[in-house]
């Protein structure tokens, strides 16, 4: 149940960001990066859904996060909701450096990326 809190919270910034910022902007096609995680797909969907029924066009791309980051940069896709820090800073901090994207926030604080088997192998 705390980390559906803290996906909802998530999204709801999203949702606010693009509400308040493009309200009186053109409208032009929201394109999502996916990576073919399964907790980031249910998440961009759901994100996607809820920006479509405000209005938004929505557009989402299945890719490998460097693509999806270079897209980003390039302003080809405006959302990615699945950077995972630290693992993928090297990708995403020199971005932040040169202002090509923003890092919105956190929904998973202190995750592990690892090998691991139960304790009893």
């Amino acid at each position: 149940m705390k980390n559906l809190k803290r996906v909802g919270v998530f999204a709801l910034c999203f949702l606010f960001l693009f509400a308040t910022a493009g309200a009186a902007a053109k409208k032009d096609t929201l394109n999502f990066g996916v990576p073919s995680w399964p907790g980031v797909t249910v998440k961009s969907e759901v994100v996607a859904q809820l920006l479509e029924a405000m209005g938004h066009d929505v557009k989402q791309t299945t890719a490998a996060p460097a693509f999806i980051f270079s897209s980003l940069s390039a302003n080809d896709m405006q959302i990615f909701l699945g950077g995972w820090s630290p693992l993928e800073d090297p990708m995403i901090d020199p971005l932040v450096a040169k202002k090509k994207i923003i890092k919105a926030g956190k929904n998973i604080q202190g995750a592990v990326t690892a090998l691991a088997v139960p304790t009893y192998v």
